[in-house]
């Protein structure tokens, strides 16, 4: 990944676990950024940021919970507005809680799943189980998953947590806590359902319908309404109401189930509230460094933006920096539409290269010089800040709990070689353990990561252990199920080959393998690898496949289970498929005749299950 995709993505797993870092006018900030200077990144494809930090266990979910594309001001919906069908359209307030998706079987409820990443999700029935609103049985004998989200609502904060940060993050803390302790001051609100048998999920009307029939609590919602009213609407919402929420959601009234299940729906929107706005001044700019990256952000006057005082801002990176104009006692616009750091949207008087970029590393003193991302980088290998980044991605692809900002201290300041560290857990070795980073933590991550080190692992998975900068175990599990060594003899033609990977991921990927060749070779000796069986290790090959329309007797998510291995499943159409599975073949729809002319092969699914 890049290091805007890098730090989008820990933006959106901190949300995802209940710890906002930035605002959300930020985070939708750097999307846009991302938009523009990468249109093609795979993140703006998929859900970004997952739940799933310290899971160890993760479950499929039974359907895709992606997230929306938004409009973040007026006129980005306007134009939404006039290039989207909107004649039959829902809009419903967007719910801002935590994630969580319900499946019952014969209308009782079977099992909970967090949203996960969107696609994997924690297992939490026993704690779902105990909030306000979750019917244990619905009086219709409904199969399939419901889509809502755990809230907290402001009265029930202000009354048992006058302490707390916010009820959002209250709400995320409370649904992980492993008593399940104040669960029951939490509320469900519903607004979406999968049904497996086709009868319930036909609009977005007749599924809020039912849920509220079934006992759910719902959101406002409209139907048709005018632009001009959604406008009304949204300026109307007050940021600390009852129910949280951060903005509408325009969706089509008819469902179209293979659009809702891209992880980014085309044809739905998020409507969010306009953002306010305060003018102060920088008094200094300051360089954090994270890793081996400088991120620089201004201190500035204490200024009230949403009902809290702000006294820093985010200044992105010596790129946006020189956009800007900005410098050490300039005017300055800042923004706020969430709850943490605000941005700089304008410099009142601006001067260019008015401001100084770091060129010694504070810690080790090395040289550093400013990425194209325009982000200034320490360039020495053994700088104690990237050993220490090195270690976090080390015990975050092996969940090792323990391993705290102290306790990486203590490793950044030693400059242990993960080389060094590993050679001393398998050899049951606790000199440097207990000398620099001792204590009941300290013995923690030294008994996980010898589990760690005595159990099989994948090549994807010890790959990720790296600092790699557009890989994380999820893309490298794209590249099949291969041993290392099949992974460290792959050739560019090869790599360009397999779904997800183009030319600067290959490349990348190339680079990466021959920069560390060495270090592979030695730290792999520490590691069990898991070996493949014949049907594992098939090649990728594998013809494509699509599914559209309803399947009966088994969900998107099951028939995709039972492609793998056989057929590489597709979320979209396109020139390149080759199989396009549906009901009838012989329908006639523009979508099918399309297909075939480009040379798709039509396929029934009773034909489909037979290849099985």
């Amino acid at each position: 990944m890049t290091e805007l995709e890098l730090e989008i993505k820990k933006y959106a797993d901190a949300y995802y676990q209940g710890n906002e870092l930035i605002s959300d006018s930020d985070y939708d900030a750097l999307i846009a950024k991302l938009k523009k200077e990468q249109p093609n990144s795979e993140l703006l494809g998929n859900v970004i940021g997952s739940d799933l930090k310290g899971v160890s266990t993760k479950y499929k979910l039974d359907a895709t919970m992606g997230t929306l594309e938004k409009c973040n001001t007026d006129e980005e919906m306007a134009e939404w507005w006039s290039k989207h069908p909107h004649s039959d359209v829902v809009a419903e307030l967007k719910i801002d809680g935590n994630g969580q998706l319900l499946t019952y079987k014969n209308g009782r409820l079977a099992y909970v799943r967090s949203r996960g990443d969107g696609e994997y999700g924690d297992d939490t029935t026993t704690n779902v189980s105990k909030v306000q609103g979750i019917p244990m049985e619905l009086k219709a004998d409904f199969n399939g998953s419901i889509r809502g989200e755990v809230v907290m609502f402001r009265s029930t904060f202000e009354k048992h947590f006058p302490d707390g940060k916010n009820p959002r993050n209250m709400a995320a803390g409370i649904i992980k806590r492993l008593d399940g302790a104040d669960c029951d001051k939490l509320n469900f609100i519903a607004y979406d359902l999968f049904d497996n048998d086709n009868k319930y999920d036909v609009s977005e009307q007749s599924k809020l319908s039912f849920l509220k029939e079934c006992g759910f609590q719902i959101p406002r919602f409209e139907v048709n309404p005018s632009l001009a009213k959604l406008k009304e609407w949204k300026d109307s919402l007050e940021p600390n109401g009852e129910i949280p929420c951060d903005g509408i959601v325009i969706k089509q009234n008819k469902v179209n189930k293979e659009d809702l299940m891209r992880h980014t729906p085309l044809n739905n929107v998020a409507y969010k509230p306009n953002c306010q706005s305060a003018v102060t001044t920088v008094r200094k700019i300051v360089w954090q460094l994270r890793g081996k990256y400088f991120g620089p952000v201004a201190e500035v006057d204490p200024v009230e933006l949403e009902g809290t005082t702000v006294s820093r801002a985010s200044l992105a990176n010596v790129n946006i920096m020189n956009e800007l104009g900005v410098y050490e006692g300039a005017e300055v616009i800042m923004t706020k539409h969430g709850l943490i750091i605000p941005q700089v949207d304008k410099v009142l008087h601006p001067k260019r290269g008015a401001f100084e970029v770091p060129t010694v590393c504070p810690v080790c003193g090395g040289e550093v010089q400013v990425n194209d991302s325009g982000i200034p980088v320490c360039l020495t290998p053994t700088c104690p800040k990237k050993v220490g980044h090195r270690y976090r991605r080390l015990f975050n692809v092996f969940d090792v709990k323990g391993a705290g900002e102290a306790f990486l201290k203590n490793l950044e300041e030693i400059s242990l070689p993960v080389e060094e560290f590993l050679k001393m857990c398998a050899g049951d070795d606790r000199t440097v353990l207990n000398k620099y980073a001792g204590g009941i933590n300290g013995e923690k991550v030294y008994a996980q990561m010898r589990d760690a080190l005595s159990k099989p692992i994948t090549a994807a998975q010890f790959l990720a252990t790296f600092d790699l900068k557009l890989f994380d175990e999820k893309k490298l599990n794209q590249l099949g199920n291969k041993t290392l060594d099949d992974i460290l003899s792959l050739k560019y033609s090869e790599i360009v080959a397999i779904d997800g990977f183009a030319d600067t991921t290959a490349n990348a990927l190339l680079e990466f393998l021959d920069s560390y060749s060495v270090e592979i070779e030695a730290l792999r000796r520490y590691f069990i690898f898991k070996e493949l069986t014949e049907e594992e290790a098939l090649p990728m090959d594998l013809p494509s496949v699509c599914f559209t329309g309803a399947c009966p007797g088994h969900s998107r998510n099951e028939l995709t289970e039972m492609a793998k291995g056989k057929y590489l499943v597709k979320d979209a159409v396109t020139k390149e498929l080759d199989i396009l599975v549906c009901a009838d073949p012989n329908s006639g729809s523009s979508k099918l005749q399309k297909a075939a002319k480009n040379g798709t092969r039509l396929m029934s699914y009773e034909d489909f299950l037979a290849t099985l």
